[in-house]
């Protein structure tokens, strides 16, 4: 795999992540499809494990980003 095929795979992740409650629909759609994309591009596959790693870093750091961001929402 090249590079860019990891930097897709990682973007790819942070699409397809798990999105917060208060994210709407057509946010949704488009995280579902830009990910969908990025994952076909990136050329990720069970069988390289390799490539899977910056795939799920990629979702961890948008659950991450969105969990800190949503976490006080209630607090204003």
């Amino acid at each position: 795999m090249l590079w860019y095929h990891y930097v897709g795979g990682f973007f790819a992740g942070m699409f397809l992540g798990l999105s917060s409650p208060t994210t709407n629909v057509l946010w949704a759609l488009l995280n579902l499809v830009l990910g969908y994309l990025l994952f076909r591009f990136s050329r990720i596959s069970l069988n390289d494990g390799l490539s899977l790693i910056p795939f799920f870093i990629g979702i961890a750091c948008i659950s991450i980003l969105g969990a800190k961001n949503f976490s006080n929402k209630d607090k204003l």
